[in-house]
């Protein structure tokens, strides 16, 4: 196997994870019906998201490669999944926003690891994407921090009784 085959193949897989990521926001943007400013950021990070899974595509395509139709097919399945399995859950909100949160540092992680293969095989223009990925995945991140308060306290507020 090649330093590019490698490569073709973890782009695949961050492309799989976007468009998974994409599936599982549309499934939680609902749910946050009840909190305006959430329900707009989580369009906002879909439209992002969706916006990565194309630059990735597009990478895999300049490389010569091709995207993998079967590991995207699985896992926006899986993505389903994770969200009807979170919908049980009396909290989802919370939850949510908490699956969210970490799956933005998974993903810092995975193009931290595409960056540096991308080095090792010469591929400046495809490591310089995954930088930029992964420097808008580290905002998201932060951002979800700081909304994970608003999301506990309206959910404390909705679910609790006066004193």
């Amino acid at each position: 196997m090649t330093c590019k085959e490698i490569l073709i193949g973890w782009l695949n897989n961050a492309y799989a994870m976007e468009m998974s990521v994409v599936k599982t926001l549309e499934d939680h943007a609902d749910d946050y019906n009840e909190i305006p400013e959430m329900r707009g950021k989580i369009e906002d990070h879909i439209e992002l998201t969706q916006n990565q899974a194309d630059r990735v595509k597009a990478e895999i395509e300049r490389l010569g490669g091709e995207v993998s139709e079967a590991k995207s097919t699985l896992s926006q399945a899986f993505g389903s999944i994770s969200g009807v399995m979170s919908g049980m859950a009396k909290d989802k909100i919370v939850k949510n926003a908490i699956a969210e949160h970490s799956t933005e540092h998974f993903e810092m992680a995975s193009y931290l690891a595409i960056v540096k293969a991308a080095e090792l095989c010469g591929e400046d223009e495809t490591a310089r994407v995954a930088r930029e990925i992964m420097e808008e995945e580290k905002t998201t991140g932060e951002e979800l921090e700081e909304h994970i308060g608003m999301i506990v306290r309206h959910y404390i507020d909705q679910n609790t009784e006066m004193e």
